[in-house]
């Protein structure tokens, strides 16, 4: 059964930081008219970019807590005894890092779709390798526009210490304003409903991937 993530409408917010769980945080404020800006159809959906931001541990153990269903504190004993079991004996030479790793997806020209997810790795000081320890609860934003709703089937993990591949199969719902959108078709959107004084458009149903590669982290 699909679950519905609600976000928040009311607030833009610049796209560099951080995606907070439950909000709009990679959203940014653009004309609603370049919505409807055409793109290569073979360019819907496709991954164009990739985002690394330097996190931190409470970042990742808040994901970790959301992942999980338990409170933070719990969370926060899970990532100790973790890092401990990890980094057993191997004091100085590994330390533990965290990045916030972020995919972008075409909607059309100016709407993007991003998949992000909070990430613990482990640094060696002495060779310069990476390993990945572990990865939080990922999460779907957009930027370009409001995104009304997040619908999806749920998130799929693989993860081991060189890669972790992420994937979800669901839809937007982005909501434009109805002096904009009136009698126009939008690329890549589909009108869903109208409240209030806005349309919903929905993109179609995809899956989405990304791929993170503990070498390149």
């Amino acid at each position: 059964m699909k679950k519905a993530i609600i976000i928040l409408l009311a607030t833009s917010i610049a796209l560099s930081p951080v995606i907070a769980k439950g909000a709009v945080a990679n959203t940014f404020e653009v004309k609603q008219e370049n919505i409807q800006q055409n793109i290569q159809d073979e360019e819907v959906g496709v991954p164009y970019k990739v985002e690394k931001l330097e996190s931190n541990e409470y970042n990742f153990v808040k994901s970790l807590a959301e992942s999980k269903g338990i409170s933070y504190s719990g969370a926060k004993k899970l990532n100790d005894e973790n890092t401990m079991k990890y980094m057993k004996a191997r004091v100085p030479q590994f330390q533990t890092m965290y990045t916030t790793e972020k995919q972008y997806y075409r909607v059309n020209n100016s709407v993007s779709l991003v998949m992000a997810v909070e990430v613990k790795y482990i640094h060696d000081n002495f060779n310069g390798g990476n390993q990945i320890a572990s990865v939080g609860e990922p999460y779907m934003g957009i930027s370009g526009a409001r995104l009304y709703r997040w619908s999806e089937s749920g998130f799929n993990k693989d993860v081991n210490i060189n890669t972790a591949r992420i994937s979800t199969t669901g839809q937007a719902y982005i909501e434009v304003s109805n002096d904009i959108s009136a009698g126009i078709d939008i690329p890549g959107l589909s009108l869903s409903s109208s409240i209030g004084y806005s349309k919903i458009y929905t993109t179609n149903v995809k899956t989405y991937e990304m791929t993170i590669y503990a070498l390149s982290l």
